[in-house]
């Protein structure tokens, strides 16, 4: 047969009709890589050229199928290969996802501007959010622990992280002042990450007593408590001799993730 008539078996309108009906991608390739060895070998053994020129064995054959613009899957006859689209960027995926990724605060009540809200305070019959007796990092009140000898004052808030919280930190400011004056370390604030069953998961920081130096700031990574509820606990103790206090303010655990 010679390569006109290959040309037309081949391509022919029949032939074109069943490969639009095809539904799988892969029986696409299939077919559209058999017709092209069938026409290459065609033209090999015929003489002189197809009448639109020759055809081009490394030339990428689009057998993409269905409605819409493609973006996926490229086949190209000359060495089987399928070349891949790139990913669609965070924000595009949201898009798709029908929401928007925004950074927010999963803390509630953060800077203590009202009451205790959703955190929880031991002892209850003591206000832990209140104005301080220093000036607060953000007004007008700040978490206040110690400030009574033989105290320990407990401060907590339970989140849920997002399974797809992404660059989860917590943040905060700290101040203190102490009558101490041998700083034995024997008034301490603690910060942890613990379970709803109050077991500690990480201990983040200990402070000691020390003078007051105005308010520092702190943070620390939690990227791995993703898709968990985690207890941001504060616990102030202080011994029976001088008085320690310790404040808390301007709180976050920020995370960027998917709304």
């Amino acid at each position: 047969m010679s390569w006109q008539a290959n040309w037309k078996a081949v391509y022919s309108p029949i032939n074109m009709l069943q490969l639009a009906k095809l539904r799988s991608t892969q029986q696409a390739r299939f077919f559209v890589g058999f017709a092209t060895s069938a026409l290459l070998s065609a033209c090999a053994t015929g003489t002189g050229a197809p009448i639109d020129g020759e055809v081009d064995a490394s030339a990428a054959i689009d057998a993409r199928v269905g409605p819409g613009t493609p973006d996926a899957n490229v086949f190209t006859p000359a060495d089987g290969s399928i070349t891949n689209a790139s990913v669609a960027p965070d924000s595009a995926r949201a898009d798709a996802m029908g929401c928007t990724t925004q950074t927010v605060n999963l803390l509630l009540n953060a800077n203590f501007d009202g009451a205790l809200g959703s955190w929880v305070g031991s002892p209850s019959e003591v206000s832990i959010v209140r104005v301080p007796p220093v000036s607060p990092d953000s007004s007008p009140n700040s978490a206040w622990l110690g400030g009574a000898t033989s105290s320990t004052d407990i401060l907590y808030q339970d989140v849920a992280i997002p399974a797809d919280a992404s660059g989860l930190v917590l943040s905060g400011r700290i101040r203190q002042t102490t009558a101490e004056i041998l700083h034995n370390d024997d008034d301490i604030l603690r910060l942890d990450i613990r379970n709803t069953s109050n077991v500690v998961l990480v201990a983040l920081k200990d402070w000691d007593e020390d003078d007051d130096s105005g308010w520092e700031s702190f943070s620390y990574n939690l990227a791995d408590y993703s898709g968990q509820t985690i207890r941001v606990y504060l616990q102030a103790t202080n011994d029976g001799d001088r008085v320690s206090s310790f404040f808390i303010d301007t709180m976050n655990l920020s995370t960027t993730t998917c709304l």
